[in-house]
Formats: C-alpha cells, sequence, structure tokens
C-alpha cells in the first residue's frame, strides 16, 4: 500500500519539477498531493506577528471564500487552535486537529459552531519559515464524509513533507511581504502576551474570579464536562457560572462571547483589570 502511494508521489513530482517556476504551481502541489492522500482543499495561510493572516493560495469559489477564507482571516483565525500552536511554537511535522487541541475540542461550542459551519471535519498542516517574518501554514482539510485523518496518514504525510517544503519555499519564499524577520521575534513575543493578557482579564470588570475562569476555558474551546474536570467542579456549577457570564455581559450565546473577545483584543477597555465583585473560589 505505502510502496503504491510513493509510486503514485514519484509521477506527480515529476509533474511538480516541470512546472517548478510555472505560476500554476500551486495547483499542481494541490493535485500531487490528492494523488496519495483524499482531502477536499489545499489552504495555504501566511502568518504574521502584526496584522492578521495573508491568504497565499485558498479556494476560488466565492461563496465558499467568504464562509472560509474571507471570515478566518477577519478575526476567526484568534481563536484557532493552529494559530496558537503558530504562537506557542511548533516542530517541523504534520498536525492533525487532535494534535493541537484537546480531546474534547471537537465538542466545544467553537467547534460545532466554527468547523461544522464551514463544513470542515478535520485538518492536517504544517508550518514553515518564509522569510522576512512570515510563516507559512500549510492545511489540507476534510469535510464529514470523508472522516478524519488518521495517524499513518500522517505518519505518510511526514515521509514527504520535505518534498512539499521544498515546492511552497521555493514558490512564496522571499516574496515581498510588510514584515521583517528583525521584528518578529519581538512582536510574536508581544503578541503571546497580548493574548495571554486578554484571556486574564477579560470580563474582570464584572465577572468573578471564577466566572473569568470558565469564561477563559469556553473561549479555548473547553466542554462544559472538560471545564468541570479542569477546575474540579460539577457540571452543574459550570453551567450556572456560564448562565452568569452571559447575563452579566449582555449576551445569550457563546457567538456573542466570541465577539465580545475578540473585541478586547482592539479596545484596551475591554482589557482593563478591576477586582472581581464577589470571591466564589469555592464554588
Amino acid at each position: 500500500m505505502r510502496k503504491d502511494k510513493f509510486a503514485k508521489w514519484e509521477l506527480a513530482v515529476a509533474d511538480l519539477i516541470a512546472d517548478i517556476n510555472g505560476p500554476t504551481l500551486p495547483e499542481k502541489l494541490r493535485d500531487a498531493i490528492k494523488e496519495v492522500i483524499p482531502y477536499e482543499h489545499l489552504m495555504i495561510f501566511g502568518y504574521r506577528t502584526q496584522g492578521r493572516p495573508l491568504d497565499l493560495f485558498n479556494v476560488s469559489d466565492t461563496e465558499y471564500r467568504k464562509i472560509v477564507v474571507q471570515a478566518y482571516i477577519a478575526t476567526g483565525y484568534l481563536l484557532d487552535p493552529f494559530y496558537h500552536r503558530y504562537i506557542n511554537g511548533y516542530e517541523d511535522k504534520w498536525y492533525r486537529l487532535d494534535d493541537v487541541c484537546e480531546g474534547t475540542f471537537t465538542n466545544s461550542d467553537y467547534y460545532k459552531k466554527h468547523y461544522r459551519y464551514t463544513g470542515i471535519l478535520d485538518e492536517l498542516t504544517f508550518f514553515l519559515d518564509l522569510g522576512d517574518g512570515l510563516t507559512g501554514a500549510v492545511t489540507l482539510t476534510r469535510e464529514e464524509d470523508q472522516g478524519n485523518f488518521t495517524e499513518a496518514e500522517a505518519e505518510f504525510m511526514n515521509l514527504i513533507l520535505p518534498t512539499i517544503r521544498a515546492v511552497v519555499r521555493h514558490h512564496w519564499l522571499g516574496s515581498d511581504y510588510p514584515e521583517t524577520a528583525t521584528n518578529n521575534a519581538r512582536n510574536l513575543a508581544s503578541l503571546q502576551d497580548h493574548i495571554q493578557t486578554a484571556f486574564q482579564q477579560f470580563g474582570r470588570k464584572v465577572l468573578t474570579n471564577r466566572e473569568c475562569e470558565v469564561t477563559g476555558y469556553i473561549l479555548g474551546g473547553y466542554s462544559s464536562a472538560a471545564i468541570a474536570d479542569l477546575m474540579e467542579i460539577s457540571t452543574g456549577t459550570v453551567k450556572i457560572h456560564r448562565k452568569n457570564v452571559y447575563q452579566k455581559l449582555s449576551i445569550s450565546s457563546v457567538n456573542e462571547l466570541f465577539s465580545l473577545f475578540l473585541g478586547s483584543l482592539t479596545d484596551p477597555h475591554l482589557l482593563r483589570e478591576s477586582n472581581a465583585q464577589t470571591d466564589d473560589s469555592t464554588l
């Protein structure tokens, strides 16, 4: 089975090499990968420590782009577990969705409202340095009828990763992007601090300490059951905290909670630290 895949890959690579300097190289790469692993879309974003991600290569369908690509670049990336893997450091390998988030993530509100809304079931992603402070995120997506990526598939993709990485670097390395490598490390540290502060301080003006803790876990994609385990409280208590959070923030859904949090990343008033109204550490 693996020999057959390698044989197909060798033929596909030959086609890539023939068009290595051509404008259709990204499409050729997309088709080459599909020769050895089934998936729906190839998406390539460029992550920077300042500013939104760059759309390097994505689907051409206009309506699908509005749902998946444009919404992601606008705000969605800030809560993407793959984006947080980029921020916190990554290894030279393909990551499945299960590799970058808690096991309960697929039961979380964020997964249901984002991944299910876009039709994406699972993703396989690797990161690479594209120079001048830009990090490429190369992603393969699968929809529900295709099933999740398996460990065996990820292992095979790691075997051919050097070739894929070389093709991506050849096509995008050194392109003129508004970010410099000199500023990248400093900006990355600043971004990490900013997001961490946002999680810690969000809602502290009106929420108790425990409510803030629950809110942080909700924003991180944890289910009520997972939050209960982490905080060593009952699921019922988590639901009470969630209800109180919604009431105090004048919202009625997790989507509104995400919107408020994303707004807090750009509005310093929403990050202002203040003492919690009550001490509910025993709940």
